[in-house]
């Protein structure tokens, strides 16, 4: 809550909210809550992940140290977002194995990056 006073004092707009160490349990606020509270779209979750301790320990980026890993993902996609980009996450063989068995399910931080590139691409366009 400190960001939104902040954000406010000096007059920022925030674009969107990052939910970071998401472990994906059902005990956890789930993206709708989240926006419900804050009335703000949620533009990427960041998974928990020892790793990045391992690269910081490394001083190596994570995407640089585990650039195929769920949460390095993750980053490309918001940074992209972030700077009006489009980022398409490559599957690997075993997360298309697991997508056959797994019903379809679009996560709705996908939508909202979207969302922002489509909106970001019409003011450009302006």
């Amino acid at each position: 809550m400190r960001m939104f006073k902040q954000a406010k004092k000096h007059n920022l707009t925030i674009t969107g909210l990052i939910i970071n160490k998401a472990l994906g349990k059902k005990y956890e606020l789930s993206i709708q809550d989240i926006e419900q509270a804050t009335n703000l779209p949620v533009i990427g979750v960041l998974p928990h992940d020892d790793r990045i301790l391992q690269s910081i320990a490394l001083s190596t980026p994570l995407v640089d140290f585990k650039p195929n890993s769920k949460i390095a993902h993750s980053f490309k996609a918001i940074a992209a977002t972030l700077v009006g980009q489009d980022y398409t996450e490559k599957e690997n063989f075993l997360d298309k194995i697991k997508s056959f068995f797994k019903k379809s399910d679009v996560r709705k931080d996908k939508v909202n990056r979207l969302l922002i590139n489509k909106e970001q691409t019409e003011k450009e366009e302006k």
